[in-house]
């Protein structure tokens, strides 16, 4: 458990309260151990990108079409939407 304090923490999780997470996190690290042991030194990785998809250079470009966007926004404030809260301060 000491070794996630620091994610339980960052994520406002209550370890004591929460024991399946903290079963859940142990196995995800022995899952991790795991694959951390398996001998890939010989395996090529997978070709993910094919010779069809080819990047295209990033250009950046003038965005005249503001205010035709904003006009349908249901609440706005100035350039902003407005939407309902969804999580709670307690």
């Amino acid at each position: 458990m000491k070794n996630f304090s620091r994610i339980f923490e960052l994520s406002n999780i209550s370890p004591e309260e929460n024991s399946e997470i903290v079963k859940d996190f142990e196995k995800i690290v022995k899952w991790v151990e795991k694959l951390k042991k398996i001998d890939s030194e010989d395996i090529e990785p997978p070709v993910v990108f094919s010779s069809i998809m080819k990047l295209r250079e990033d250009n950046s470009r003038k965005f005249d079409y503001l205010e035709g966007i904003l006009k349908n926004i249901p609440v706005r404030e100035k350039d902003f939407f407005v939407v309902p809260r969804v999580v709670k301060n307690e």
